[in-house]
C-alpha cells in the first residue's frame, strides 16, 4: 500500500480485496463454474491403475509414512442449548460471517476463541439469527465495517429465556396457564453479549 493512504482508505482496500477474493472463490467452487487456477490435470501426470491397495493395512504399507492427519475444524458448532455454555465466559470474538436464512432473514456465524476450556475446547461456532447477538453483531459491524474480529467479551454471553408461541409470535415471561388450540407454545431463549 502507498505511505500516502490514510489509514480508512488502507482498511477499505484491504476490505474490497478480501471481497474480491471471497467472491472469486465463490465462482471458482460452484458446480460447472471455472475451475480454480490452481487445478492440476493429475490424470496428466498420475497413472492410477499403476496400484489399488487391497485394505487398510496395504495402503497404510504403500504411504510408507506419508500421511496427512485431518481433524477437521478447529470450531465446535454450539447447538442453542450449547450457548448457555458462553454464559459468563470471557471470549474473543475471530470473525463473524452473516448469511441468508429461513423465510428471509439473515443469520449470522460468530467464531470465538474462549479465555478457558470448556468441555476440553475453547474454538466455537456461535450461530444467532435472533434480536440477539445477530442484531448485535450487525450493530457493531455498521460502526465498524471492517473490524470483524477482535472484539474482547469479558462477560461471555448472557441468556434471556421466555415462552414463544409459534403460531401468534407473541411472548410471554411465563407459560400461559391456556393455549388455544390449534396454537403451539415453547421455550425460547435470546442471547446476548453480556
Amino acid at each position: 500500500m502507498a505511505s500516502t493512504q490514510t489509514k480508512a482508505e488502507e482498511a477499505k482496500a484491504r476490505m474490497e480485496s478480501a471481497q474480491r477474493a471471497e467472491s472469486d472463490l465463490n465462482e471458482t467452487t460452484k458446480v460447472g463454474g471455472p475451475l480454480p487456477a490452481t487445478y492440476e490435470d493429475v490424470t496428466a501426470t498420475h497413472d492410477f491403475s499403476a496400484y489399488i491397495p487391497t485394505d487398510w493395512e496395504d495402503a497404510l504399507k504403500e504411504l510408507q509414512g506419508e500421511i496427512i492427519e485431518f481433524e477437521g475444524s478447529p470450531w465446535q458448532v454450539l447447538s442453542n442449548a450449547d450457548k448457555r455454555k458462553l454464559v459468563d465466559k470471557e471470549f474473543i470474538v475471530w470473525d463473524i460471517r452473516f448469511s441468508p436464512g429461513d423465510y428471509g432473514y439473515y443469520f449470522c456465524s460468530i467464531l470465538v476463541i474462549t479465555k478457558d476450556l470448556i468441555d476440553g475446547k475453547n474454538h466455537f461456532c456461535i450461530n444467532d439469527g435472533s434480536t440477539g447477538l445477530a442484531q448485535q453483531m450487525d450493530q457493531w459491524l455498521a460502526r465498524f465495517p471492517t473490524q470483524k474480529r477482535g472484539l474482547r467479551c469479558r462477560n461471555g454471553l448472557r441468556v434471556s429465556d421466555y415462552w414463544y408461541n409459534e403460531t401468534t409470535h407473541e411472548t410471554y415471561n411465563v407459560k400461559p396457564d391456556v393455549v388455544p388450540d390449534g396454537e403451539k407454545v415453547i421455550p425460547a431463549s435470546t442471547y446476548y453479549i453480556a
